[in-house]
């Protein structure tokens, strides 16, 4: 069967299965959420309708809102989860049980449509999924969790915003990730025009809200950035974002440690700027090296890079190498 197409606003989500197969998740022009697969060693990719598959598709995105945020994550039990927010303005997981019973689509909310949702399993089966909240309960930083082998739904529902002194979001911008120590990690812009972050250590029961603009003395965000985060060897962590002067920049801490830096890798890259309202993807490789890839102001894919113990940043081209 020929893979429907996507809208072209569709926002994208990929992931890898622990068994090596390969998943791209987006949004077709039936407005249901499709999903591309790859077996392990296959080279043939299957077209999966999981609107269709969870039954009844009873919350496509009207067209004539902006489209939803897609996240999507592989447990260790070879589960799968895809969330997104439906035309009811409550965030929907399907999920997929390692025993392949087929797709279960749950829903929780309300959320802020267009809102990313990123989340990831624990090595210990337990779930997390952060969201920007809306509707009458008002805005706020969201995470709801499930603890390993819950009863489903068995979500709880945590108040991130109001528990760690209410500063708002500006927007929808979060990005969210788990250091290699168990510590949580959820970035944001607050209404403050900062960069934030909400952290909570393993063991701990209360998340702090951490200000990485004010004591870094770092150059403010342009609005409307795009946001990534990642752990990086050693503990570190790396949070990129567009400044307000145009230029990528890192704000990040070594392991270990608590003072944050700020740094422009486009001057450090001597790299082409971002395009205007580029998405930004970064990672940490397992060698130490870092990447950070965006679109140019040329129209082309761009990545800055270090290598491992490297200190020079440097910009390749990636649609002229390839």
């Amino acid at each position: 069967m020929t893979a429907i197409n996507p809208v072209s606003d569709s926002p994208l989500e990929g992931y890898w299965g622990v068994d090596g197969s390969q998943h791209v998740i987006f949004i077709g022009t039936d407005d249901h959420i499709h999903q591309l697969d790859v077996a392990p060693g296959a080279t043939g990719w299957v077209d999966n309708d999981l609107t269709a598959l969870t039954g009844p598709p009873p919350y496509t995105i009207p067209e004539s809102v902006p489209r939803s945020g897609l996240g999507g994550f592989c447990g260790a039990d070879n589960s799968q989860q895809v969330n997104y927010v439906g035309g009811d303005y409550c965030v929907h997981m399907l999920y997929s049980e390692p025993s392949g019973h087929g797709w279960v689509d749950g829903a929780i909310g309300p959320a802020s449509l267009n809102t990313p949702m990123p989340g990831y399993y624990g090595s210990d089966g337990s779930k997390w999924v952060f969201y920007v909240a809306g509707g009458p309960a008002g805005t706020g930083i969201h995470e709801f969790y499930t603890a390993p082998g819950a009863v489903k739904p068995g979500w709880t529902d945590n108040d991130l915003t109001a528990s760690t002194g209410g500063v708002q979001p500006h927007g929808d911008t979060i990005d969210a990730y788990r250091s290699s120590d168990g510590s949580r990690h959820v970035n944001f812009i607050g209404a403050d025009g900062h960069v934030h972050e909400l952290s909570i250590g393993t063991g701990e029961t209360h998340w702090a809200n951490n200000d990485l603009t004010a004591p870094t003395g770092a150059v403010g965000p342009l609005d409307g950035t795009a946001l990534n985060s990642y752990a990086g060897a050693g503990g570190s962590r790396h949070v990129n974002f567009i400044g307000v002067d145009g230029h990528i920049h890192q704000l990040f801490v070594a392991g270990g440690e608590t003072g944050w830096v700020d740094g422009d890798l486009t001057k450090l890259a001597e790299a082409v700027a971002p395009a205007s309202g580029t998405a930004l993807d970064a990672y940490g490789g397992a060698d130490g090296s870092q990447h950070v890839s965006f679109i140019g102001v040329d129209g082309h894919v761009h990545q800055v890079h270090v290598a491992v113990g490297g200190t020079g940043w440097s910009d390749a081209d990636l649609t002229t190498l390839a």
